[in-house]
């Protein structure tokens, strides 16, 4: 088979897809159309459409949920701070859990410098002794904080964008088989009920 050969009997197979699609549009002048059959034409083109509306709505929410987790960054590195921790005393087991033994232990510590200075208890290391340096992530009143989340705005961005994307497409395949089968459903009903009608009068 040659390239124009090949070439010409794409273009036919595909000019061939699109008539059998206008044919089978749900406004199509086709006087061999059931109701039933443009009903279940309607609803896959409306699938088909929301599949499709539903990628810029996918990039919309990554790109706002990207934008937020920066800002949300910002905001907790702009509110913690990382100090210095000396540890004071032997660490100490905390109250246990269930009965399960924590993974980490509690001393007394101290850290600064000023404005950020304090004392107190801190989460440490069941190897850690007195003398001891710690990171400790402080607030502005120099009080123990959790720690910024570190959370990757580009891998938020993206986990909203596909979980809007999936809820979008699964939404259109479940509208179009669905909604097949219901139609399904009705056609087959009005046969059964021609045949009877049928049998009626052939009797």
């Amino acid at each position: 088979m040659t390239p124009t050969t090949a070439r010409k009997e794409r273009t036919v197979s595909r000019q061939s897809r699109l008539r059998r699609f206008a044919r089978c549009a749900p406004w199509s002048r086709n006087p061999l159309m059931r109701k039933t059959d443009r009903i279940d034409s309607g609803l896959r083109a409306l699938a088909a459409a929301i599949a499709v509306a539903t990628i810029p709505v996918a990039v919309l929410a990554g790109t706002t949920a990207r934008d937020d987790a920066v800002a949300q960054n910002h905001a907790e590195l702009g509110t913690r701070f990382a100090v210095t921790a000396t540890v004071l005393d032997p660490p100490a087991m905390p109250p246990m859990s269930g009965g399960l033994i924590p993974r980490q232990a509690t001393a007394r510590a101290v850290w600064g410098p000023c404005p950020l200075c304090g004392s107190g208890p801190i989460e440490v290391g069941w190897l850690s002794r007195p003398g001891d340096k710690v990171q400790v992530w402080v607030g502005p009143d120099g009080r123990p904080a959790a720690p910024p989340a570190h959370r990757s705005p580009d891998a938020e961005g993206v986990d909203y964008a596909f979980g809007v994307l999936s809820a979008g497409w699964w939404g259109a395949v479940v509208l179009a088989l669905g909604g097949h089968w219901l139609v399904d459903r009705r056609r087959y009903a009005a046969l059964d009920v021609e045949w009877r009608r049928l049998g009626q009068h052939t009797c």
